[in-house]
Parts: structure tokens; sequence; C-alpha cells
């Protein structure tokens, strides 16, 4: 039986690891296509920026994978170009993404954009907690990839820190005609009114705080 699910959570995985794991989840590479659909990485702090870029050297090419967990694996802004450049392919088949506790900030978020915008495939993204600040044209720049991306269903970045003038910006994305996008949770120390236009609790529906 082919292994489908793969779970390394908290097991000290750095660089090298993950560079083994790019290449046997390559698709090009011998023995053959990899079968793993869901990849757990959660709390190994030591991948960082350079395990993420090595990881996802071998999932530019992965036409299985559906579901990529990396919480709290100490990926910044480097990383985030690494993975959006995976989930850009057009043979990508990723349709979850967790990232929570990570270092991405404002300037991740924005290379992250770059393959949200082009991504065929994902569904959900999770990038809590990720002292994303509200640095307006990042954020601009975020809102413009979920108004061009048609997948999508659930943003989660509760946990940073946007402010007023970064909600403002998200808003253009989250207008009443955008049915697509039914689960997208921030901040909630947002002033309510404000909160309230961009905050989706799911299933199409508001929710208050």
């Amino acid at each position: 039986m082919a292994l489908s699910y793969v779970d390394l959570m908290d097991n000290r995985i750095g660089p090298r690891g993950c560079a083994a794991l790019g290449a046997a989840l390559d698709c090009m590479g011998e023995p053959g296509p990899s079968k793993v659909v869901t990849l757990n990485l959660a709390n190994n702090e030591m991948i960082g920026d350079e395990g993420c870029e090595a990881l996802c050297l071998g999932l530019r090419s992965n036409t299985v994978l559906k579901q990529l967990h990396l919480p709290f694996c100490g990926v910044g802004a480097a990383g985030a170009r690494a993975i959006a450049q995976a989930i850009c392919m057009p043979t990508g088949k990723v349709t979850h993404l967790m990232l929570t506790g990570n270092r991405l900030g404002a300037e991740g978020l924005r290379n992250l954009s770059d393959g949200l915008r082009r991504s065929k495939a994902l569904v959900s993204l999770d990038v809590s907690d990720n002292r994303i600040s509200g640095e307006v044209e990042h954020l601009a720049h975020f809102a413009h990839a979920l108004t061009v991306n048609k997948t999508i269903t659930s943003v989660l970045m509760h946990y940073n820190h946007i402010g007023i003038e970064g909600a403002s910006v998200l808003q253009p994305a989250l207008t009443k005609e955008n049915t697509q996008i039914t689960t997208f949770f921030v901040d909630s120390t947002l002033p309510t009114e404000i909160f309230e236009t961009i905050y989706r609790a799911g299933g199409g529906g508001k929710g208050g705080k």
C-alpha cells in the first residue's frame, strides 16, 4: 500500500531533512511519483527559510500533495516566496496550506500573494499569528490576490495586528458580491464597525465578536 500521510511533527527536522523530503516528493524523480497526500511538519522550528526552500524545490513538480502543514516552523519572507513558487505551478494540487505561528510578516504575505494569485487548487489558507502588520502596500497586494483567485474559500489571519488602515485595504476583497470566501478570520481587537465588514464566520454568514 502506498504511503499517503506523513506526520513528522516536532522531530527537529532542519534544512537537510527538508532537502531529503523535497527529493522524495519530487514527482519527476526516482523511483516514481510520490503518493503522499498530506505532509505535516508542525513544530519543527529548525526548518526556517532554508529548509522551506529546500522542501519546495521538490514540491514544484509534485502533482499529488493536497495538504501542507508547516505551523511553527520558523518560516519567514524568503520561505513564503518559495511556497508561492510551489503552489502556483499549473499541475500543483495543494488545497490546504497551514502556516500559523511563523514569521512571514507583511513582506512574507506579499510574497505568498504572488502564488495565491496564480494558484488553481488552493482552498484553505492559514496565516494566523505571523507577525503581519498593517503595511498597506503589502496588504493591498494580498487583497488583490484574493480578488483574482478563483478557488480560495477560507482565510485565517487572526492574531496579526493589521490595524484599521490594514483592515480597510482588505475591504475591497471582501465585498458582499464576493460569496466565494466564506471564512475570513481577522484580529478581534479591531473596531467593531470595520471588523464586521471583513470578518466571515464560515458558511457564508457574518459573525460577531
